[in-house]
């Protein structure tokens, strides 16, 4: 699994350091019209297609340097990252940081980092954006084809609609009404969030009736619950009932790296409830570390869970959206063809469409 945090982030984040060059203007300020339309900048940077890599992770291919890269989409990170291949093949020299260091969840500290000269994501381009190098010994933040990872600091600039029953990652523009998003159903939940420190969306849940608060991360395959926490919250241990070994996080020989597994009854978010979620129970190498500065959430909801959605990430207005992926929503195809609809209008006519919901749809020319 990928959870990163930064032990000293003194790095400015992406958007404020980098030079960015916007393919738009802005839409608007995000409040309501004299009309009271909200206008929803659709499809204002880009679609992409979802393309698991060898670890379970779900990736997305971006243009870096003069080749499309598999990147991982990493809520949990913290930095993005290029693998060191990468790195050579764009002929970057790596530079050690005395400013910031990210941890992994085996304990491993990465402090390298290279200038990207541009990253391009749909209409939105970056130029010299930092990259941490992900070390070649570490099959937990990079394994088999994936070339990187889009961490907080790329993905929180825009609002992500992760479309799992469609297989496609959509970035849109922040700038909305709060509340005006699900286009594809006309009934959604939704649950306000907070970014820590390093950029991590954490939620408040109950699992097993227990207040969590729990860590949305799209960069880890499976959900964990450290074991300070299991026995904190649950009073579970390696010998408790209906816990079972798992492998382990780090070195297989090293008792305290043993990673072990329990299916709990029910994970509840926003009126909507996982039944039967099997949570990895694993040591908090963040608190050790870091000397006890930074530690794991309750709860990591990793991927298995997070792909039985449709989530849309509002980063601004700090809020999730989400639906179950497969209910039966009336209208909910002829709402996602209406949309595709209107944003072919508004492109080609320069002007905002409304849909049937009151949505107003606003899809800036090419």
């Amino acid at each position: 699994m990928k959870y990163l945090v930064v032990l000293l982030l003194l790095w400015p984040s992406l958007a404020a350091a980098q030079s960015t060059s916007p393919p738009v203007s802005p839409p608007g300020d995000g409040t309501a019209k004299a009309d009271d339309k909200c206008i929803f900048t659709a499809m204002g940077y880009g679609a992409f297609p979802m393309e698991p890599d060898d670890g379970g992770h779900m990736a997305i291919r971006v243009p870096i340097g003069d080749k499309q890269r598999l990147m991982i989409v990493d809520t949990g990170g913290a930095f993005s990252m290029v693998s060191s291949a990468v790195a050579r093949d764009l002929d970057l020299t790596p530079v050690a940081s005395d400013q910031a260091r990210q941890i992994d969840v085996q304990g491993h500290i990465t402090s390298s980092f290279v200038t990207v000269p541009t990253i391009t994501m749909g209409r939105a381009r970056f130029r010299n954006a930092r990259f941490v190098i992900a070390p070649d010994d570490d099959p937990l933040v990079l394994r088999g084809k994936a070339d990187g990872l889009l961490g907080p600091d790329v993905l929180g600039n825009f609002d992500v609609d992760l479309d799992f029953q469609h297989s496609e990652v959509h970035l849109f523009d922040q700038n909305h009404c709060p509340g005006k998003i699900p286009y594809w159903a006309p009934m959604y939940a939704s649950t306000p969030f907070v970014l820590d420190d390093n950029g991590h969306i954490l939620v408040d849940m109950t699992l097993d009736g227990k207040p969590v608060t729990v860590g949305v991360d799209t960069g880890a395959p499976t959900s964990v619950m450290s074991l300070p926490a299991a026995q904190r919250l649950f009073g579970l241990g390696p010998e408790s009932p209906g816990v079972e070994p798992a492998g382990s996080v780090g070195d297989s020989n090293d008792p305290s790296q043993k990673v072990y597994r329990h299916r709990f009854v029910s994970l509840v978010v926003g009126g909507l409830e996982v039944k039967n979620p099997m949570i990895a129970l694993m040591p908090d190498n963040f608190m050790d570390v870091s000397h006890g500065r930074v530690h794991l959430p309750d709860v990591i909801l990793g991927l298995k869970q997070i792909a039985s959605l449709h989530l849309y990430i509002a980063y601004k207005e700090k809020a999730l959206y989400f639906t179950a992926v497969g209910a039966e929503y009336p209208g909910a195809e002829e709402a996602r063809e209406e949309l595709q609809q209107a944003i072919a209008k508004s492109r080609a006519t320069g002007k905002p469409v409304t849909l049937d919901s009151g949505l107003a749809v606003e899809a800036p020319k090419p």
